[in-house]
């Protein structure tokens, strides 16, 4: 038998109606108009192609705890893929740990291989249950926490900094949040932002900010960067999203077509009019600082400042001009291991597109965690950004002096070989 892939259906099972079938997934640009699914690792359009058993597949993700819930019954659709590629992670990384097995998204026969030995009625223990969460998850209650306390402090307006007191007195904040409306419902998906540095002059930007992934009970990491490089900005007017709580759903991200190939891959996008409140660097300085503030009227709306996938190239630089970017090479699951994935992840966009064998890494391990384990019917995922000065006391009174800084080390440490 093939190995089934993206694009595969059961005999019977293809949609009667192609476009109207993709339409939930393809919101943006040119994906609006295609009857075909986007293979956005490899930069192609996938052909619809009959294929076996991928409604017996996805009844063993679902019942093993891959997949939150049952989608598209017998089509390998873009859930289907990413539950395939966590079922593959977890084989890799967890049970049985077998490090050189290949995370691709494709069930040839060493997936098959690997689901047929998978115990009966045995579920992965990335699937949680509400009942467990007190017992087995301290860090992700005790991150709540933290989040609700940071909200009755900022309520108060003796506690809000010059730029978020300005963001709660606009009339229109787009996907930005006022804090009066910052939402830490654990049924929805929470990413942090840590901002590290923001206050220093440096032309260009390297990855050295912190994410952290709240999901069905666990807590993943991540790194990147949170700010604009200022080099590809000469303008003088680089965005800073501004700190507090945004709105994202997933989309597709550089919509541009190159060379006659369209260039596009999944991201996270402002959920609102595409916009979110941002401060920009009129004072060109190569900083974050309230002085933007005062000059040129200060905030603005920014477009297009999406949550995406940076590369590992030797550069260590961010490729962001504001986006907030998860570089691709490592991550720490909800065991707190550093999981490394240099050897799975491409370095840039050339590299990507060369070998089905390598994708974007560390953030398709966040992209396939919120596909799969979002409650029924959210789109949503909430993204609170903090900075050095404010948040870090707060995480250090609630995870201990080091919680920052010694994930960034854990993950980093195999930066050298990248």
């Amino acid at each position: 038998m093939a190995a089934l892939e993206l694009g595969n259906f059961d005999p019977g099972k293809k949609p009667s109606n192609l476009k109207t079938f993709l339409k939930p997934y393809h919101t943006d640009g040119v994906l609006k108009t295609t009857d075909k699914f986007r293979d956005d690792d490899n930069n192609r359009f996938v052909e619809w192609k009959e294929g076996e058993k991928i409604q017996e597949l996805q009844e063993f993700l679902y019942t093993a705890g891959f997949m939150n819930q049952k989608y598209n019954e017998g089509v390998f659709d873009y859930v289907t893929e990413a539950s395939v590629r966590l079922f593959q992670e977890y084989i890799r990384t967890i049970d049985p740990a077998d490090s050189n097995f290949v995370r691709d998204g494709k069930v040839g026969n060493g997936t098959w291989g690997q689901i047929n030995k998978w115990p009966a009625r045995k579920k992965c223990e990335w699937h949680v249950s509400r009942s467990e969460e007190s017992s087995m998850h301290q860090e992700y209650n005790n991150w709540f926490e933290l989040l609700k306390t940071a909200k009755e402090h900022y309520s108060k307006v003796e506690n809000q900094g010059p730029i978020m007191k300005s963001v709660n007195e606009m009339n229109d904040t787009k996907s930005t949040l006022k804090v009066e409306s910052w939402d830490f419902d654990k049924d929805k998906i929470h990413l942090i932002g840590i901002r590290r540095n923001e206050s220093k002059s440096v032309r260009i930007r390297t990855n050295d900010d912190l994410f952290i992934l709240l999901i069905n009970g666990m807590v993943f990491k991540f790194w990147g960067s949170t700010d604009p490089k200022s080099k590809d900005n000469p303008s003088l007017d680089e965005p800073f999203l501004v700190e507090g709580q945004h709105i994202y759903r997933f989309g597709w991200h550089r919509l541009a077509q190159t060379s006659g190939n369209y260039v596009t891959y999944r991201a996270l996008r402002p959920f609102i009019n595409e916009q979110v409140v941002v401060i920009r660097d009129w004072k060109d300085d190569n900083k974050l600082s309230e002085e933007d503030l005062i000059a040129n009227n200060g905030l603005g709306y920014g477009g297009q400042i999406n949550i995406h996938w940076t590369g590992t190239s030797r550069s260590k630089s961010t490729w962001s001009s504001g986006c907030q970017v998860i570089r691709g090479q490592s991550y720490i699951n909800n065991r707190g291991k550093a999981i490394d994935l240099s050897k799975f992840t491409a370095k840039t966009y050339a590299d990507l597109y060369n070998s089905d064998k390598i994708d974007k890494g560390a953030y398709n391990m966040l992209a396939d965690l919120v596909v799969c384990y979002s409650k029924k019917g959210l789109n949503q995922l909430y993204y609170t950004l903090g900075n050095e000065k404010e948040t870090l006391p707060m995480i250090k009174t609630n995870f201990g002096e080091n919680y920052v800084i010694s994930a960034l080390e854990k993950m980093k440490a195999n930066e050298a070989n990248s």
